[in-house]
């Protein structure tokens, strides 16, 4: 990849982007469901202690690849939870992004997992730049979250990532973002002054 395409790949802008992301949305489901019993408690008490009737529907199962790269056509932003010991769940991020239709749909993917310090080694990482694995690791294994650096499902979604964008032509190329927080960590070869801050910083 020639320096000026590569510059350009790095500075794809964010507006009208679609957005996935790779999170820990499954706390944010627990809080709904927690948010909703405390309000069918309060119905009820309100009622006098009478049972409220819920009405529930019954969807139907659908194929997941389908309905999430579906679900870009209404949202901007999709979220997915991931490496938290649910194999299958990682196999469906995976399987999502080996999908021949997901470069039509999405333009960027945001890893939870992934410390903002490092963005322009992971921009070039990604666009096939001169980056070795063991420089790229940075990104996700020195972050605020521990379960970051022993999770073998980002050692699969990188260079994954990275493989897939080889076979693309430049306008389609993913773009992953670390959103992570700004995590001053340990030494390395791009920032040999950096020490372990205690807390993490801000991303600017």
């Amino acid at each position: 990849m020639s320096a000026n395409r590569e510059k350009r790949f790095m500075q794809k802008p964010m507006c009208g982007t679609q957005f996935f992301v790779v999170s820990f949305v499954a706390l944010a489901f627990g809080a709904v469901l927690m948010a909703q019993d405390h309000t069918l408690r309060i119905a009820q008490k309100m009622s006098g202690g009478q049972p409220i009737k819920v009405e529930q529907s019954s969807p139907l199962p659908e194929d997941p690849t389908k309905a999430v790269l579906a679900a870009f056509d209404k949202y901007e932003v999709v979220g997915m939870g991931a490496a938290h010991g649910n194999k299958d769940l990682d196999d469906l991020v995976l399987h999502l992004l080996r999908d021949p239709t997901f470069p039509d749909k999405v333009n960027d993917v945001v890893v939870e997992c992934g410390n903002s310090l490092y963005q322009p080694i992971l921009d070039r990482y990604i666009a096939s730049g001169e980056v070795t694995i063991s420089e790229a690791r940075q990104v996700w294994r020195n972050t605020t979250q521990p379960m970051c650096s022993v999770s073998g499902f980002y050692e699969i979604l990188f260079p994954l990532v990275r493989r897939i964008n080889q076979r693309l032509p430049p306008q389609k190329r993913l773009r992953m973002l670390a959103g992570d927080l700004l995590l001053i960590g340990a030494k390395s070869k791009t920032n040999p002054k950096s020490c372990w801050t205690g807390m993490p910083l801000l991303p600017r």
